[in-house]
């Protein structure tokens, strides 16, 4: 009948009949949570195709007007003419590929391997590539600060999650570029049942634009930004059974929050 609020009951004393009750339960409930997750799903990907479909039309529009100028007016176009607008059309063109090969890295992420870490030897490993990035931006190191509990392990894919925490602090470091006293702190604890880094910097925090949903993708005020690394940073650790959360300080900076599952 659709209805998935119907519970069935049966009487405790009827052990058969209980089980039967409670394994339809189980059914319904599973039912409903699968349902869910596809629609949740259907929506992100009927966003990311609505936002394809304008970002392609804008890109495509220019070569498909030029190439159409050229061929209807070809005594319009001399040597120098030419060029620049093979230069428009190679550029547009690059651009469209940029734009498809992001597509391509959210679709095609493979299962992560996890397995147990010690997150001190993790940051480690690290700690030269964030070295390399703050040198491009800053003309001196320590920018960047560590604070990795003691015994603190993580269960984890290290060459996926590596990707993730790279990207976050890169884009911490350009944000905390034109503050006084630049500053990004980067914490891993444990509980019993889960690990937490935290990034935190003393940048301006988000635009509006782009706070309003931080996980859109797309999306992106950089210059040459592809505007898919916060999504796919969410995106990689909802595959290893964690979760991310921003919390946007305008003026003051950004706290990022990754939980993991311990196991």
């Amino acid at each position: 009948m659709n209805d998935t609020s119907m519970r069935f009951e049966a009487d405790p004393n009827d052990s058969e009949l209980f089980e039967m009750a409670q394994s339809m339960n189980r059914i319904t409930a599973m039912y409903v949570k699968n349902k869910r997750e596809l629609e949740t799903r259907k929506l992100y990907y009927d966003r990311i195709l609505r936002v394809m479909t304008h970002e392609m039309r804008n890109a495509i529009a220019p070569i498909v007007a030029l190439s159409t100028d050229i061929h209807d007016n070809p005594g319009n176009y001399g040597e120098p003419e030419r060029k620049e607008a093979v230069e428009i059309i190679k550029s547009q063109s690059e651009g469209i590929k940029r734009f498809l090969d992001s597509y391509h890295a959210l679709t095609h992420l493979p299962p992560p391997e996890q397995k147990t870490v010690d997150a001190a030897c993790f940051f480690h490993k690290l700690q030269k590539s964030i070295s390399c990035i703050e040198e491009s931006i800053f003309t001196h190191k320590g920018i960047v600060d560590y604070n990795i509990g003691a015994e603190t392990v993580l269960f984890i894919d290290e060459s996926l999650l590596s990707q993730v925490i790279v990207n976050l602090i890169k884009n911490s470091l350009e944000a905390v570029k034109d503050a006084p006293n630049p500053s990004v702190s980067i914490t891993a604890t444990r509980s019993s049942d889960r690990s937490l880094i935290t990034i935190v910097d003393n940048g301006k925090g988000l635009p509006n634009e782009i706070a309003e949903n931080p996980f859109q993708p797309f999306v992106t005020t950089k210059k040459n930004g592809s505007g898919i690394g916060l999504f796919l940073s969410r995106q990689i650790i909802r595959l290893h059974g964690g979760d991310i959360r921003l919390h946007n300080h305008p003026g003051k900076g950004l706290s990022i929050h990754i939980t993991l599952p311990a196991q």
